[in-house]
């Protein structure tokens, strides 16, 4: 049996997989400021669904080459860290690592029967991922297609986690729209509750509050200023939007498409933008791809 380990910005997702199947997923929260109990929480979770494994893919935010977490912005715990060694230590099993972007933009990929495509996930950050010719493009250190640290603002100026200022995702994400909405509330009428979330802003958007509206506005205009950037670097021909933040749908695809044709040039202008259709499993998907398909080609 293969797992897929998602661990993303606030809890760790986990795919068990058997004949490219998916037979079980669950989530288990971790202390992201310990990294021997993060990583002996997700390797006990695994060994209680099957005493036989047969390899673990890992998708992880940040800078990531030849196994090692060089550093993840929104998790503290993994800074200069070989993942790849530390999990081996715990499972005597296959292990391979990739950036959660990459990652999922591998398991979309795959899962559509996609050569070439820009994945971009949405959720607590902004990760991007790139698949040319079948292949995830990674960069001579690890940092191909982090567009969640492109510098986009310098209107709201807002810090990331990577230590800059006006970064897409300080914008274009969760933590992204709850600073906005924070930064606006008292300028506009709303019925915002205290302790909001992100999908209480989409709902009210959807139904014209004015607070929620701006917020979505603001964050579709930078995130479509982003991926007009992107694609004339890139060019990939279909951009797929995933991560929780996707989940709100049609009504957040719509918006962006608008957004992106504002910015793009006009060669790109046709370029597809669709949401993901593995949803929130894009990143177990690609963790289970990654670790099969090396696996084969030993």
């Amino acid at each position: 049996m293969y797992f897929g380990v998602d661990i993303g910005g606030t809890t760790v997702k986990i795919g068990a997989f058997s004949d490219g199947k998916l037979l079980e997923k669950w989530a288990i929260e971790v202390d992201y400021n310990n990294l021997d109990a993060m990583l002996d929480l997700i390797t006990n979770s695994i060994k209680k669904k099957s005493q036989v494994v047969d390899g673990i893919g890992v998708g992880c935010p940040g800078f990531i080459k030849n196994g090692r977490v060089e550093s993840s912005p929104n998790i503290p715990c993994l800074v200069n860290v070989n993942l790849v060694e530390e999990i081996q230590k715990r499972i005597d099993t296959r292990v391979g690592i990739l950036n959660d972007a990459n990652a999922a933009a591998l398991g979309e990929a795959k899962y559509c029967g996609l050569s070439n495509c820009l994945f971009i996930t949405l959720g607590t950050g902004v990760g991007g991922g790139l698949v040319v010719n079948g292949k995830v493009l990674e960069g001579a250190h690890g940092a191909f297609m982090e567009i969640g640290h492109l510098h986009n603002d310098d209107v709201y100026n807002f810090t990331c986690g990577c230590g800059h200022k006006g970064c897409v995702e300080t914008l274009s994400s969760a933590l992204g729209m709850i600073n906005i909405a924070k930064s606006l509330k008292g300028k506009y009428e709303t019925k915002l509750q205290e302790g909001f979330s992100v999908k209480d802003i989409f709902d009210l958007a959807k139904e014209l509050d004015p607070l929620a509206t701006a917020c979505v506005d603001i964050f579709v205009n930078y995130l479509g200023k982003a991926l007009a950037n992107a694609c004339i670097l890139v060019d990939p021909g279909v951009i797929i939007l995933g991560g929780g933040i996707s989940n709100a749908g049609n009504y957040l695809l719509d918006k962006v498409c608008v957004a992106f044709k504002k910015y793009a040039l006009d060669v790109i202008k046709d370029t597809r933008i669709i949401l993901a259709a593995l949803g929130n499993d894009a990143g177990i998907y690609g963790d289970y791809y990654l670790v099969k398909e090396t696996g084969e080609n030993e």
